[in-house]
């Protein structure tokens, strides 16, 4: 009986091990479910993130080009619009000194200063134009470069 006892107790033992590591293997199974489930979504939105990041490099890229494409057509147009001022005012000059030379000694006299200022006058203001046109330009280069890294920096 004594020998029945142990080996019945032996038995209990064993199928209650047997049971805690059932349970546990049915535990860790529920686990490796979640922990499979949760690694797949997160993949998925790794996959998703990418996928944002390059459209979002890819759209700053766009930007940046568009915004030094648009720079340089203002600086082209500045620099048209310049020019033809310069030719207006010479045209004006020139009109206004032939006009002029038929005058009398004084009268040429002060008509060359008012010209040779009116021409100093332009180029200065044409020059100004130029300069703000440079700084436009840049500033706008800088606005979309701020704007590219902006984007960048958020998609990260």
């Amino acid at each position: 009986m004594l020998f029945y006892n142990r080996h019945l107790q032996s038995h209990i033992l064993w199928n209650r091990e047997y049971e805690y590591l059932y349970l546990d293997n049915i535990q860790l199974k529920e686990t490796v479910e979640r922990v499979s489930s949760k690694l797949e979504y997160y993949q998925q939105m790794e996959a998703t993130i990418q996928s944002t990041l390059a459209v979002a490099q890819e759209t700053a890229e766009e930007v940046k080009t568009a915004s030094e494409k648009k720079a340089a057509l203002w600086e082209q147009e500045t620099q048209v619009k310049c020019e033809q001022i310069l030719a207006d005012a010479n045209a004006a000059a020139k009109k206004m000194h032939s006009d002029t030379l038929a005058h009398a000694e004084d009268l040429y006299n002060q008509t060359k200063t008012k010209t040779d200022n009116m021409l100093s006058a332009t180029r200065a203001e044409c020059e100004k134009l130029r300069e703000e046109a440079r700084a436009y330009a840049d500033n706008l280069r800088r606005s979309s470069e701020a704007e590219a890294e902006k984007l960048k920096a958020t998609t990260e």
